[in-house]
């Protein structure tokens, strides 16, 4: 039941996913033809939301409605109206978003749009893209696909050949089976076997969207069984390859549970099912979960990574099932997250004593008072929690022995033990600082490296087209074949009020810009000879944008740098983890620059304690960029460059370069000012047909035009070309999938376009 709820909550809260939407400068709010994007903006914006389900006795109806009201009591932002099908008539399925819920053979208004869907309803079976699903355990889920009563307005379900499957397949206690973003998912015996994407762009007479051949994928039920003892039993969804470098892991996971069993002295008798994935694509394409590594804690299974740019298995999840089982729950979070990475050797290839240090020596609350509260050690990020939680567990070994840590495991601190506990975690950190040695730093950008960049951003939300996928590999190999030297890598967070301080969430959701999906891509990115550029932004709501940020009294603007130095904080350790060649401070935030230098100014000078590497920040053009005080402090000055060129919708080359040039000209005044040399973090224009009148809005009216993009591309390059105080530029942008990027889109992307061979002639002679 509670893996259900898991399930329906996350299609719902789909619709509040714009914060993860990789898009430039107003490009998310135009008008688009019928996509899966369109749609699910269309139940974002809808004023009401139904969830329809059936039923056939009143028992099942409690547990469906009782799992249906806990979404509406966890909802922030949206009531959903929850109906028994005989409730709602033909008005309520033709204007609303809706989601069907139940089982196939009963549900009628299911029955009544079948016809339409790519799926053929039968008494005891479903048939999808011509494979027929008899078994009673089969599960269906379609998420956000037209309407066929209302082709503008999303239908999504959720059913299965047996209601009693389809509320108890998910009662197991984790999101080992996160329902995926788009398209549609297969389940049997509660283990994903198929899922996909539909071709949006090429309908039949039969149903308004087909299944998309290209991007349809099967999985067997179960793994290989390659290794088993009285303690685990491992196995494999790698090749057979693979069983020589599985061998050597397998003794690496025994050592970690044979290190824990003679450190607590309390063998187990657990029995342990252990299952490898060869990369974060493949383990989030079959569990619905991209984490390098998680639990199912009700059946003893851990799924882990090989990979070696996530390597779950080295934190050893294995851990804390062997701590539940031999010790019982604890009611410390910080014990829970640190215990597993206090058994792993070289963590994050310096241990985390290490990257510990480096916290420490930061702005930070990491008392005992905020680590032994649950709910104000959640607000951190999930790595620094790995972090700081095995360093915790590290302090109570050292100090008080196997036998203290058994106790406060079990018991928790007691009021009179707060003191002393202060005391010597102060003690301790103290130490660490002084004795750590300085360890490599990233290494330094030669002073006369030029970036020839883009901007490579996260375009599926689907896994297999995100950060994560082997697109994002192929699309890398095309964009090092255009002479590109260089990527930005762009993580997204959301804010839904650009008046209201918020914390700043991480994405975690498996087809989002997760922190897995930043490593692989940086990982990547090196692994192809490219220089990476780490770029967190903030999406923010209420049509809004980073510029109109402003809070309303001087404690909000406290709370606001808070939360932000936090998760900027994240994204540094990150790019020093993973030797990111620069990191963005931020993207547009203009207000909170101008109104409030010292705050950034304070800002700057903690990040440079944990990062190395070179610094920039990404000004809006215009008034931001041109009065920031504070370019001194960074090692690039950067700018999201979208000047007009000409107001004319027909001016010649002359006049588009002198309009360009004029631009150079207040960039290179700002760079003279503070000795500091330019960066262009953004620049682009649209495929349409007069981009450089306002290259960062709307299309318009405008139709789809290569040759002027390019115009735009060739007017960049020749007055760049021999400005020495520009030390390079990151078009906006490549995408991670080709998918949506067509000759005759009127997008950003210069993929298959004229302004491709463009870049590709300039990037080779700058």
């Amino acid at each position: 039941m509670k893996k259900l709820l898991y399930h329906i909550i996350f299609l719902l809260c789909l619709m509040i996913q714009e914060s993860c939407q990789s898009q430039g400068p107003n490009d998310n709010r135009e008008q688009e033809e019928i996509s899966s994007r369109s749609l699910r903006r269309a139940a974002f914006r809808s004023k009401s939301y139904y969830i329809i389900y059936c039923s056939s006795n009143n028992e099942e109806e409690e547990k469906i409605k009782s799992i249906l009201n806990k979404i509406n009591n966890r909802s922030e932002r949206i009531q959903y109206i929850i109906k028994n099908e005989e409730e709602v008539n033909a008005e309520i399925l033709e204007n609303n978003p809706i989601l069907l819920i139940g089982e196939h053979q009963k549900f009628k208004c299911l029955q009544k749009i079948a016809p339409q869907l790519p799926i053929i309803l039968k008494e005891q079976s479903f048939e999808f893209a011509g494979k027929i699903y008899n078994d009673s355990s089969s599960v269906l889920f379609l998420s956000y696909y037209p309407n066929p009563l209302n082709k503008n307005l999303p239908v999504s379900i959720i059913t299965a050949n047996n209601a009693d499957v389809l509320i108890n397949m998910f009662a197991e206690d984790d999101k080992e089976l996160l329902f995926g973003r788009w398209g549609y998912e297969i389940f049997k015996e509660g283990k994903r076997i198929a899922m996909g994407d539909f071709d949006e762009r090429n309908p039949n007479s039969k149903i308004i969207w087909k299944v998309d051949d290209k991007n349809s994928f099967e999985y067997p039920n179960k793994a290989k069984t390659i290794q088993q003892d009285e303690n685990f039993t491992f196995y494999s969804n790698l090749n057979e390859n693979s069983n020589k470098q599985l061998t050597e892991i397998i003794k690496e996971v025994k050592k970690a549970a044979s290190t824990f069993d003679s450190l607590f002295e309390l063998p187990t008798t657990l029995k342990i099912h252990y299952e490898f994935f060869e990369n974060g694509e493949q383990k989030g394409m079959m569990t619905g979960n991209t984490l390098p590594a998680h639990i199912n804690f009700k059946n003893a299974k851990v799924f882990a990574t090989i990979s070696q740019d996530l390597e779950g298995y080295k934190e050893h999840p294995e851990v804390n099932l062997l701590a539940k089982k031999s010790l019982g729950n604890t009611n410390l979070s910080i014990i829970e997250t640190g215990l597993p990475i206090y058994f792993a050797d070289n963590w994050k290839q310096k241990g985390y004593l290490y990257w510990f240090e480096k916290l420490i020596k930061t702005k930070n609350d990491f008392t005992i008072q905020n680590l032994l509260n649950n709910s104000v050690f959640q607000q951190n990020s999930e790595l620094i929690k790995k972090c700081v939680g095995a360093a915790f567990v590290s302090f109570v070994i050292d100090n008080y022995g196997k036998e203290r840590f058994t106790q406060i495991y079990k018991n928790g601190i007691s009021e009179s033990d707060i003191d002393k506990l202060s005391k010597d975690w102060e003690d301790y950190k103290k130490k660490l600082t002084s004795n750590l040695s300085s360890q490599a730093k990233t290494k330094s950008l030669s002073e006369d490296f030029y970036w020839k960049g883009f901007n490579f951003t996260h375009e599926g939300y689907r896994i297999y087209n995100g950060y994560l996928s082997e697109h994002a590999a192929l699309s890398l190999e095309k964009l090092k074949s255009l002479n590109s030297n260089s990527i930005a890598v762009i993580p997204y967070s959301f804010m839904r009020n650009p008046n209201q301080p918020e914390p700043f969430r991480i994405p975690h959701n498996g087809g989002g810009e997760t922190d897995e999906s930043v490593f692989h891509t940086i990982y990547q990115a090196k692994q192809k000879g490219l220089k990476v550029l780490l770029k967190p932004q903030i999406w923010v709501g209420r049509n809004s944008w980073p510029g109109e940020i402003e809070l309303k009294s001087n404690a909000d603007w406290d709370l606001f740098f808070d939360y932000y130095y936090q998760w900027i904080r994240h994204y540094a350790l990150i790019a020093e983890m993973y030797h990111a060649d620069a990191l963005c401070l931020g993207v547009e935030l203009s207000k909170t620059t101008l109104k409030h230098p010292k705050k950034w100014e304070a800002m700057i000078s903690e990040i440079r304690k944990i990062y190395s590497g070179k610094l920039t920040y990404s000004a809006n053009w215009g008034e931001e960029f041109e009065k920031v005080k504070f370019w001194d402090a960074f090692d690039y000055i950067g700018i999201s460059c979208y000047y007009p060129l000409s107001k004319s919708t027909e001016p010649d080359e002359k006049e588009l370069i002198k309009g360009f040039k004029q631009n150079l000209k207040k960039l290179k005044t700002v760079s003279d000012k503070f000795d500091k040399p330019i960066l262009l973090t953004e620049i682009g224009f649209r495929s349409i047909e007069s981009p450089w009148v306002q290259p960062h809005d709307y299309p318009g009216e405008q139709q789809a035009s290569e040759m002027a993009q390019q115009k735009c591309y060739d007017v960049v390059f020749d007055c760049l070309k021999n400005e020495k105080w520009c030390k390079g530029l990151f078009w906006w942008k490549w995408p991670t999938t080709f998918e949506n990027s067509h000759s005759d889109d009127r997008d950003f992307s210069p993929h298959n376009k004229a302004a491709e061979k463009t870049v590709k002639k300039w990037y080779s002679e700058l």
